[in-house]
């Protein structure tokens, strides 16, 4: 069975739907890395949330943020956008939608039913990015299992 997933960013937030599921959720397209200073790479700490509710949640817990650098990044903006953090962003809508819809499955069917993404992706300058950035964002998707988006 093939789960429908429409991602489209406009104006620093995502709105990811799906017609077979039933799903749409509107979100911040804000991503918290955070990189250790012994670490070399960053990682994702946070998706979906706004960089003031993050910034309130950092001052709650200071022992925490201690040693760690923080970058907030709107990986769909086109002047930022990072194949990587985009691809891992939208795997993880692709997931949350996997999971909540098979929420409302009964057992032998999540068992049996092997799902696949038809996945339409809109990001606003996407077609203006360079032909390496375009084919690494491809190659990244295809890391995560997703194959084929279409783009307009």
């Amino acid at each position: 069975m093939k789960i429908d997933v429409m991602v489209e960013h406009k104006k620093g937030f995502i709105n990811i739907r799906s017609e077979i599921a039933n799903i749409s959720l509107y979100e911040p397209s804000i991503v918290l890395l955070v990189k250790a200073k012994e670490q070399e790479k960053e990682k994702i700490e946070s998706i979906g949330h706004s960089e003031r509710e993050l910034r309130e949640e950092m001052k709650k817990y200071p022992e925490y943020n201690e040693g760690k650098g923080f970058r907030f990044l709107d990986p769909f903006n086109i002047k930022t956008f990072d194949p990587f953090v985009s691809a891992c962003v939208i795997s993880f809508y692709c997931l949350k939608i996997h999971h909540l819809f098979l929420g409302e499955r009964k057992f032998w069917q999540q068992l049996l039913g092997l799902y696949n993404f038809d996945l339409t992706i809109s990001i606003a300058g996407y077609f203006s990015l360079s032909h390496k950035i375009k084919k690494d964002f491809i190659n990244q998707l295809k890391a995560w299992k997703i194959s084929n988006p279409v783009f307009f």
